[in-house]
């Protein structure tokens, strides 16, 4: 799964956590590139091409957004959780999570260190939303951006409206 690599987008060193590192070239699975260096801390072969919300919270609107362009309707406000993921003393990347109520149940969405995981096991829904090769399952699975997110999102909608009885 080889990919171009974005060269507009600030990526982020995976060191010093500063948004402005920018890289070039060809990528694989998690884009890192051996042979880039962070202009702040110099740190090589640390830089990924993940989102600039990589390593921060996702914002309400942001997460509204991505649920709308989903087609799922939030039903009353989220929920913020503690970070499922990062907890203890390393505080870089310990962002509230998500708990997202919908139609068809709870759904868990938060960043972990580079991919957004969202997770269904509080919904009626049972399905592979993708044939990417990712960490998945029929009540979970990790995008690698909002747009894949948006796209995992989309297709559960899609499969629990029409598998909804009524």
């Amino acid at each position: 799964m080889s990919y171009k690599i974005d060269t507009e987008t600030p990526h982020l060193c995976l060191v010093c956590g500063k948004p402005n590192a920018r890289i070039s070239g060809y990528g694989y699975g998690s884009g890192i590139r051996v042979d880039t260096e962070c202009p702040d801390c110099k740190a090589i072969g640390k830089i990924t091409n993940m989102s600039p919300w990589y390593g921060t919270e996702l914002p309400i609107d942001k997460l509204k957004a991505m649920f709308t362009l989903a087609g799922l309707t939030i039903v009353g406000e989220p929920l913020k959780l503690q970070n499922r993921y990062w907890h203890g003393d390393d505080k870089t990347y310990y962002h509230p999570w998500w708990f997202v109520r919908t139609a068809y149940g709870w759904i868990e969405i938060g960043w972990r260190k580079r991919v957004i995981s969202i997770d269904w096991k509080h919904t009626t829904v049972r399905h592979v939303v993708t044939t990417d090769e990712l960490t998945k399952g029929d009540d979970h699975v990790h995008a690698y951006s909002e747009a894949k997110a948006i796209e995992y999102l989309t297709e559960l909608h899609r499969f629990a409206a029409g598998n909804t009885q009524g």
